[in-house]
Protein backbone atom coordinates (compact mmCIF):
# COMPACT_ATOMS: atom_id res chain seq x y z
CA UNK A 1 0.00 0.00 0.00
CA UNK A 2 2.83 2.23 0.99
CA UNK A 3 4.64 1.48 -1.92
CA UNK A 4 2.15 2.70 -4.42
CA UNK A 5 1.58 5.50 -2.63
CA UNK A 6 5.03 6.64 -2.86
CA UNK A 7 4.39 7.94 -6.46
CA UNK A 8 2.19 10.54 -5.07
CA UNK A 9 4.71 12.58 -2.71
CA UNK A 10 5.98 14.91 -4.58
CA UNK A 11 2.60 15.83 -5.48
CA UNK A 12 1.62 16.00 -1.87
CA UNK A 13 4.99 18.08 -1.46
CA UNK A 14 4.58 20.68 -3.50
CA UNK A 15 1.01 21.53 -2.10
CA UNK A 16 -1.27 19.89 -4.87
CA UNK A 17 -4.16 17.81 -3.93
CA UNK A 18 -3.77 13.72 -4.93
CA UNK A 19 -7.45 12.93 -3.65
CA UNK A 20 -8.46 12.93 -7.34
CA UNK A 21 -5.59 11.23 -8.94
CA UNK A 22 -5.43 8.82 -6.21
CA UNK A 23 -8.61 7.61 -6.66
CA UNK A 24 -9.40 7.57 -10.34
CA UNK A 25 -5.88 5.84 -10.40
CA UNK A 26 -5.77 3.41 -7.64
CA UNK A 27 -9.64 3.09 -7.20
CA UNK A 28 -9.83 3.67 -3.05
CA UNK A 29 -10.13 6.05 -0.79
CA UNK A 30 -6.67 8.45 -0.14
CA UNK A 31 -4.96 7.14 2.81
CA UNK A 32 -4.30 9.67 5.36
CA UNK A 33 -0.71 9.97 5.40
CA UNK A 34 -0.80 11.71 1.53
CA UNK A 35 -3.06 14.47 2.81
CA UNK A 36 -1.28 17.92 2.96
CA UNK A 37 -1.73 18.31 6.79
CA UNK A 38 -0.06 15.26 7.51
CA UNK A 39 2.61 15.07 5.49
CA UNK A 40 3.29 19.34 6.16
CA UNK A 41 3.24 17.64 10.10
CA UNK A 42 5.60 15.13 9.47
CA UNK A 43 7.95 17.80 7.80
CA UNK A 44 7.67 20.18 10.50
CA UNK A 45 8.67 17.17 13.16
CA UNK A 46 11.23 15.67 11.21
CA UNK A 47 12.59 19.54 10.93
CA UNK A 48 12.10 19.76 14.44
CA UNK A 49 14.01 16.54 15.46
CA UNK A 50 16.80 17.70 13.47
CA UNK A 51 17.50 21.07 14.33
CA UNK A 52 17.11 20.04 17.77
CA UNK A 53 19.71 17.16 16.67
CA UNK A 54 22.30 19.43 15.29
CA UNK A 55 21.43 22.58 17.69
CA UNK A 56 20.41 25.51 16.40
CA UNK A 57 22.12 28.66 18.14
CA UNK A 58 20.81 31.92 18.73
CA UNK A 59 21.83 34.96 20.22
CA UNK A 60 19.60 36.44 22.51
CA UNK A 61 19.22 39.95 20.55
CA UNK A 62 18.17 37.89 17.41
CA UNK A 63 15.47 36.67 19.66
CA UNK A 64 14.75 39.38 20.72
CA UNK A 65 14.60 41.14 17.53
CA UNK A 66 12.20 37.87 16.22
CA UNK A 67 9.83 38.13 19.14
CA UNK A 68 9.40 41.46 18.61
CA UNK A 69 8.62 40.90 15.04
CA UNK A 70 6.44 38.31 15.63
CA UNK A 71 4.57 39.85 17.44
CA UNK A 72 3.91 42.74 15.18
CA UNK A 73 2.93 40.32 12.50
CA UNK A 74 0.68 38.17 14.22
CA UNK A 75 -1.16 41.27 15.78
CA UNK A 76 -1.35 42.50 11.87
CA UNK A 77 -2.29 39.08 10.22
CA UNK A 78 -5.22 38.99 13.04
CA UNK A 79 -6.50 42.47 11.73
CA UNK A 80 -6.11 40.88 8.21
CA UNK A 81 -8.10 37.99 8.78
CA UNK A 82 -10.61 40.03 10.24
CA UNK A 83 -11.26 42.10 7.23
CA UNK A 84 -11.09 39.20 5.15
CA UNK A 85 -13.88 37.55 7.07
CA UNK A 86 -15.87 40.61 7.06
CA UNK A 87 -15.50 41.20 3.04
CA UNK A 88 -16.36 37.35 2.80
CA UNK A 89 -20.20 37.84 4.96
CA UNK A 90 -21.07 41.10 3.11
CA UNK A 91 -20.50 38.98 -0.04
CA UNK A 92 -22.42 36.11 0.75
CA UNK A 93 -24.99 38.50 2.89
CA UNK A 94 -25.56 40.30 -0.41
CA UNK A 95 -25.39 36.74 -2.23
CA UNK A 96 -28.24 35.95 -0.33
CA UNK A 97 -30.57 39.09 -0.50
CA UNK A 98 -30.45 38.51 -4.26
Amino acid sequence: MIKKAIKYFPLVALGQSVAKEFREAEGEKIPFYLHRRALGSIILLVSGFLAIHFGIQIDESILTQLTDNLQAAITAGMALWGIVLQVIGTIKRKQNVQ
